[in-house]
Formats: C-alpha cells, sequence, structure tokens
C-alpha cells in the first residue's frame, strides 16, 4: 500500500494548494503499477448502494459480486466498496472525480482494504473502468474525466481496452511483465497500419479506410453461404473443377475451432452476362475467364483466379473492431489454369475462397493462404497457420475471442459436444456454473453428447422432484454415486459449483463413485492446508496437474466456478 500513501499524501498536498471543482491526483504510470499496487483487482457487478454518515462527509456503501478474481485477496462472496460522498436525508455530497457505481452495471475495480474490512478505490476513479458488454470493452467512467492528473513523463492515461485481453495481460503483469497498453486498448486503427491478431494473419480490407472484411451472421446461425461450382468447367480437367470446389469448401467447412459456415451447393449453370458486372448467381466460382476478366496466361504462368466478396460500406463490430460485412463471394478462374494439375488446383480454389472468407495473404510461407499458391503438394486442405487465422477471424463464441485465456479449453470441450453455448452464439464464460448444470456437462463428458440419462423416476433428492429442469440428469449423477447432494437430503440445485466441489465432481466421475484419493500429506496450495475439509481431493487434482490454481499458490477452494474454468476442468480431465 506504499503506492496508495504517497499518492494519497502527494494529492492532498496538491488539492489543498490548487482550487478548483475537480481532483486532482498523482496518478500511477499505468494500469500495471496500479494493480500491483491493490490489494484486490476484480471484476465485479453493482448490487446495490447505500449512502451513510461517514467522517466529514457521508458516504456511499456500493455492495459487488465478483465476476473474475484478478489478483488480491479472494472475493468470493460479496464485498462493499466504499467510497465518499452520498445523499443523508436531505442533504447530499459529490466530490468530482469519485466514483459512482451504478447497480446493475460491471466494473473493473482497483481497491484498497480498509480498516473496517470495506474496500476502497485506489486512485479515486482513476482506473476504475465499467463493461460496456455488447462490446466486450472496459471503457474509463465518466467521473475518471473530472480528475485533473498530475502525471509522471510517460505515464499513460487509461483508455478503452478490449476486456477479455485486458483481464488477461492483468494477470501477467501482476507476476512481473510490463504493462503493455498497446496491446489491450482499442484505437481506431490507421488505415494504411491495420494489424489484427497473430502477427501471421492478414485481412481483406477495404482501401477507402483500412478496415478489415469479414462475414457476420455465423456464430448465432443467422446467416451462411452457399458456393456453387458452375458449368460449363474448366477446360482441361476431366471433372470441370468441380472436386476442386468441393474440396475447397469443405476444408474450410471442416475447421472444427470456429464457425466458418460456406457450403458447397453443388453444381448448376453460370448466369453470367460480361455486360453487368460479375455473376448475379451468389456464391457462383466461374471457370475459364468468360469476361476476361484476367490477363491471359502466358504459357503455365500469369494470374490463375481471383476470389473475394462483395461488402458492405457500413461497419459493424466484432472483437471491438469495425470490420466491413461481407454479402457475396466471387471466384473467376483464368483460362488454362489447369495447367498446373488437379492437386495443385484443388490447393489454388481452398485459396481463393479463403479470400472470399476475409482472409488475406499470409506471412507464413507455408500456409495455404500465403502469397505465392501451390508450393506444397496440399490439394484442399489447410496448413496451421490458416487454422490460426481462421480461430481468431472465426472463434466459435462472440465473446470468446481468439485471445482468451480458456479459450482452447472451451473449443476443445464444444468440438466433442459437451456444450454447444447458449445458441446466441454466445458462451458467457465467466458466468458462475450451476450443479444442476454441472450433472449434465459431467454425463455428457463420460458418454458423448448424445447421451440421455434414463427417465427420473424417484425424486433423487428432497429439492430434486422428477419433475425439475435437470432431473434425469442429477438423478443418474446421484445414481453413480458422483454426488450425494449438498446436505440434509438436498442437492442444491441452482447454488454455483465451487472449486473444493468441483474436485469431488471430477474424480468421482473419472474413477467410480467409491473412489478415495490418498490422505493429503503435503499442503497442495496455500489456503489449502491438509486440515482442510476435502483437502485431498484438491492435491489429488493438482497431483494429476488438472489444476493449477486459481492464481500462483492459491486454489481459492470456496470460489465459483465460471464456465470458463469449467470448461478448463473438463478438457483437461476427460480430454486430454
Amino acid at each position: 500500500m506504499k503506492l496508495l500513501r504517497n499518492l494519497v499524501s502527494i494529492a492532498s498536498a496538491i488539492a489543498a494548494a490548487v482550487p478548483g471543482l475537480a481532483a486532482t491526483v498523482v496518478p500511477p504510470r499505468d494500469l500495471g503499477e496500479l494493480a500491483r499496487s491493490a490489494d484486490l483487482v476484480v471484476l465485479a457487478r453493482a448490487e446495490s448502494s447505500v449512502s451513510a454518515p461517514g467522517g466529514t462527509t457521508p458516504v456511499t456503501l456500493t455492495t459487488f459480486h465478483p465476476i473474475e478474481r484478478i489478483s488480491g485477496a479472494a472475493a468470493d462472496m460479496p464485498f462493499t466498496v466504499r467510497e465518499i460522498g452520498g445523499v443523508v436525508g436531505d442533504r447530499g455530497f459529490v466530490a468530482p472525480g469519485v466514483p459512482q457505481y451504478h447497480p446493475g452495471k460491471t466494473y473493473l475495480l482497483f481497491l484498497g482494504h480498509r480498516p473496517d474490512g470495506n474496500y476502497q478505490s485506489l486512485v479515486l476513479a482513476y482506473g476504475v473502468l465499467v463493461l460496456d458488454p455488447a462490446r466486450g470493452v472496459l471503457e474509463p467512467i465518466p467521473e475518471a474525466e473530472d480528475l485533473s492528473l498530475i502525471a509522471a513523463e510517460g505515464a499513460v492515461r487509461p483508455t478503452r481496452y478490449r476486456a477479455t485481453a485486458l483481464l488477461a495481460h492483468l494477470r501477467e503483469v501482476v507476476l512481473g511483465l510490463p504493462f503493455r497498453q498497446d496491446l489491450v486498448a482499442v484505437s481506431d486503427p490507421a488505415p494504411a497500419a491495420i494489424t489484427l491478431g497473430p502477427a501471421e494473419c492478414r485481412q481483406v480490407t477495404y482501401s477507402g479506410d483500412g478496415l478489415p472484411v469479414r462475414w457476420f451472421g455465423f456464430e448465432t446461425g443467422t446467416n451462411f453461404a452457399s458456393i456453387w461450382a458452375t458449368t460449363p468447367g474448366q477446360v482441361g480437367l476431366a471433372d470441370g473443377g468441380q472436386s476442386a470446389v468441393s474440396g475447397g469448401v469443405n476444408a474450410w467447412g471442416d475447421f472444427t475451432d470456429g464457425v466458418i459456415d460456406f457450403r458447397y451447393g453443388g453444381v448448376r449453370a453460370s448466369n453470367i452476362t460480361c455486360t453487368g458486372g460479375q455473376d448475379l448467381s451468389q456464391g457462383n466460382v466461374i471457370f475459364n475467364d468468360p469476361c476476361s476478366d484476367i490477363q491471359d496466361m502466358s504459357g503455365c504462368s500469369g494470374i490463375l483466379a481471383f476470389g473475394g466478396t462483395y461488402f458492405s460500406t457500413s461497419t459493424q463490430s466484432y472483437d471491438d473492431t469495425a470490420w466491413h460485412p461481407a454479402s457475396q463471394t466471387f471466384v473467376v478462374v483464368n483460362n488454362g489454369a489447369q495447367c498446373i494439375g488437379t492437386t495443385n488446383f484443388a490447393e489454388m480454389m481452398t485459396h481463393e475462397l479463403g479470400h472470399t472468407m476475409g482472409f488475406g495473404h499470409h506471412t507464413d510461407p507455408a500456409a495455404t493462404m500465403y502469397a505465392m499458391c501451390c508450393h506444397s503438394p496440399r490439394g484442399a486442405a489447410l496448413a496451421a497457420t490458416d487454422r490460426m487465422c481462421a480461430s481468431f477471424q472465426y472463434h466459435t463464441f462472440l465473446d470468446v475471442p481468439y485471445e482468451h485465456w480458456a479459450w482452447r479449453y472451451i473449443e476443445d470441450i464444444q468440438n466433442v459436444g459437451i456444450t454447444v453455448g447458449y445458441g446466441d452464439g454466445t458462451f458467457r464464460p465467466t458466468t458462475d456454473v450451476t450443479r444442476q448444470q454441472m450433472a449434465l456437462f459431467l454425463l455428457r463428458s463420460l458418454e458423448g453428447p448424445g447421451y440421455a440419462p434414463p427417465p427420473c423416476v424417484t425424486a433423487p433428492f428432497n429439492d430434486v422432484p422428477c419433475t425439475a429442469d435437470f432431473a434425469d440428469w442429477i438423478a443418474e449423477l446421484a445414481a453413480r454415486g458422483i454426488t450425494k447432494g449438498c446436505g440434509y437430503g438436498n442437492y442444491c440445485p441452482y447454488s454455483p459449483v465451487t472449486r473444493q466441489q468441483m474436485a469431488i465432481f471430477l474424480l468421482r466421475s473419472d474413477e467410480g463413485g467409491d473412489y478415495q484419493p490418498p490422505p493429503c500429506v503435503t499442503a497442495p496450495f496455500l489456503d489449502v492446508p491438509c486440515s482442510l475439509d476435502y483437502s485431498e481431493w484438491i492435491a489429488e487434482l493438482a497431483a494429476r496437474n488438472i489444476t493449477n490454481g486459481c492464481s500462483p499458490g492459491y486454489y481459492c477452494p470456496y470460489g465459483s466456478v465460471a464456465r470458463d474454468q469449467m470448461a478448463t476442468f473438463l478438457a483437461r480431465m476427460f480430454l486430454y
């Protein structure tokens, strides 16, 4: 807390000498320094606020529900933040630059622990960020504009951030890495210097503003694109190029770590007239360059084909970035392109279809989307870089971007059918998993996505009648001895699963209801001494490398299991 004491003393001295409407503070150099100085860094939802008499002014006490703890003391239960200002009776006080929290909104808080057991923002509104859930962006609260900052040279004022990326980066920063605002901030990209995702990846961009192009609606199931081979087919190929088109579409469509919804439509006659621009039928692959759009090849050199997508000059947001929505594909193949052979022709088609999805030329020479086509006998297939870039540009869930710390685990349990998300394109990674949901997840992990438990005949618990949601799943979980309930004949179906309970769920599911882990001999985590109830279960989970804890050295046994943590537990226990 040395930083906080220094900041408060300096800010108080300055405020005493400089009159004004705004608070004046000497802030830390960046959010990294702020995070390392805080007793608790947490993403939390404001539940309720009340004002009460304080010291020299009223104070406002806001109750928060923790969603995701970044560092500091565990905040598994609701906690209270105390800030100066408020209204008591008919008198109120407001201090510009002091945070004002609104029930129902979610905030990233950098807090210091007070002697009265409550918390308080470290540097007033500086660094307090509010979540825009529609865009997945954390941005400074309005009161931060009222602060007058006296910052050291090189200090970085908080801005708007990609929420998932910032939370993951702060976890690294509190362990000692330098804070890199440029890695997590939301900014309007310069048209000539747009770089998105992994360094190897490139996107098709609109030269008018430099913004990239992609298809929207795949995640929510509200859009798809059909790709057709047309007749007459490519001269010199036995099937006219049909297998190359179907193979290329399937190569992208079989990509499991994303939601590219391109479908092979079959074969149909082209209706291009060469007088009205491109083919009027969406999704057609046109062979033999009938309208001489491409310079003829010289021998077997020259332009093989070109592919792309129509898009709107309007923009939509995806991963906190503006993209132009794609609306129609086109591929035109040149005369004589069949000279490269059927295998290379299939790779070339896969490459051009990649452009119709908005992929540019990736920098990896081994990639199908590299600028030079057909440099390996790959045919209609993707390389590792193509899959990585597709994972970034078309990840399965809108709220689980490629950079999310649990992206790999969430994709894996989705790929095998353990979960399909909420049906609206979201996974809701920070939402707590309830005990009734856990029954379904565990049994699907054991039996596969098509499994249906036997119908519930006798209520397994007092609070789970056979008419209840998930009753079949809970009854089967009990029948296998995986759960004995939460006590007193109840199951507590709506309660969040704790990390302590998760250890028992996982090991009994894997080993059987009669399993008993070895006794705990050495405390596996600082907050799990061997004297703790169920410590042997947690120790065994750690011994199997199923968990590394909630933060270095800690397990947070009483903390709730969020859906991203659930995915990690299940994938490590049952898939790897």
